[in-house]
């Protein structure tokens, strides 16, 4: 029996919470593995089940009150820091631990901070810390979803957070060259694990929209955060599909919400496409609303790995991603999709073809149905973390 805790801060609505649900409906059907899941934050409201057989261990209110990351809660830790320095006690762990009522947990085979914590010296004590300091393992394991340098990080941060770990987990191999170009010291312990993909929820014969109206329906989900998902892409992009003569042939729906949302919305109304480009909010089935979709697009400027392509490519469809480092590791240049420049003319030239082309979208979804996504690679990677250095002799 191989024993595993994964700690992360809460589950929320993206990529990250997303990715884990289905690494541990994976570990779930796996009677030799016993998973403890602990959230560290009592603020779990959200959409996601987790999998039957998976323990789940919460923490005290005190706890989540000392470790959240909300600023109202930041400015309680800090007073409370002041206090206790004004009195001449010096807090170290012993101390928080004290305060947080946090047993040290173990033991286990391995033990896995899944959420990479915030480049930011403010916050003190989060998923890494947890895993370092109060759970007992034989290895631990350090988890980072996105593109270090985008995160900030630096080879002095990366050797204080993660020289302990005996590993760095990365869900590309883009990722991991960016980490072990800033800290070349734990190259060496520097791994890749693709995400996994919940494939139980694929959705199948689902009536395409396009059936209803003859319009080609293009669909992005994704969080209303233009600095890296550069939705203004989308738009100008609109734009240009209309002076193609493309207007009344196509709609573009919008899935998500974020802090750009209004500004965002501003834009498609100035530029004259809020009538094809639709903010359509937040939804809990992305994978029926791509299904009834023809066409999927990502704009980003860079992504730890896009989870949200895999689920495109899962329900078929072909999909046009901006050629970030990582992209290529799931999107087969030509046969699934395209990889296009982070310009709206070589985003909008390959959209305009999808959607004028239906031998061209058939060949594409012919390609993804003889050739599915699966889990297949991302548990044969997982897999090799489980293994003991006595197993490896």
């Amino acid at each position: 029996m191989k024993k595993i805790a994964i700690a992360i801060s809460k589950l929320e609505q993206g990529g990250v919470s997303t990715a884990l649900i289905s690494l541990l409906e994976e570990l779930a059907k796996r009677p030799e593995i016993q998973v403890d899941l602990f959230l560290l934050s009592t603020d779990n409201r959200s959409r996601f089940t987790v999998p039957e057989g998976i323990h789940v261990i919460t923490p005290s209110s005190i706890y989540n009150i000392w470790f959240s990351r909300r600023k109202a809660c930041k400015g309680i830790r800090k007073a409370v820091w002041y206090f206790i320095h004004f009195i001449g006690i010096k807090i170290n762990f012993k101390m928080v631990k004290l305060l947080a009522h946090c047993k040290e947990y173990g033991a286990y085979d391995i033990a896995i901070s899944y959420e990479n914590d915030i480049c930011n010296p403010e916050i003190n004590l989060m998923c890494n810390d947890f895993v370092e300091q109060y759970v007992k393992a034989d290895k631990k394991y350090g988890w980072i979803h996105n593109d270090a340098y985008k995160l900030g990080f630096t080879e002095q941060y990366v050797l204080n957070r993660y020289q302990n770990f005996d590993g760095i987990i990365h869900v590309s191999y883009g990722n991991k060259e960016k980490f072990d170009a800033i800290a070349p010291s734990l190259a060496e312990r520097s791994y890749v694990v693709y995400n996994c993909i919940n494939l139980k929820e694929k959705i199948d014969c689902e009536t395409k929209w396009s059936a209803e109206d003859g319009k080609i329906h293009l669909i992005s989900v994704s969080r209303i955060d233009n600095e890296q998902k550069r939705i203004d892409r989308m738009i100008e992009s609109c734009v240009l599909l209309k002076e193609a003569g493309l207007e009344g042939k196509f709609l573009w729906h919008m899935f998500g919400s974020g802090p750009d949302e209004v500004e965002l919305k501003s834009l498609a109304a100035e530029k004259g496409v809020d009538d094809v480009f639709l903010f359509e909010g937040q939804t809990d089935c992305p994978l029926r609303c791509m299904a009834k979709s023809d066409i999927y697009v990502m704009t980003s400027d860079y992504e730890g790995y896009g989870l949200t392509i895999l689920e495109a490519l899962m329900e078929n469809l072909p999909v046009v991603v901006t050629n970030f480092a990582e992209a290529k590791e799931s999107v087969a240049d030509g046969k699934n999709g395209y990889l296009v420049d982070f310009d709206v003319n070589s985003i909008s030239e390959k959209i305009g073809k999808l959607i004028c082309d239906g031998k061209l979208r058939k060949q594409f979804y012919e390609y993804t149905r003889n050739n599915p996504v699966t889990n297949k690679v991302a548990m044969e990677q997982f897999n090799k973390l489980l293994v003991s250095e006595e197993e490896h002799k």
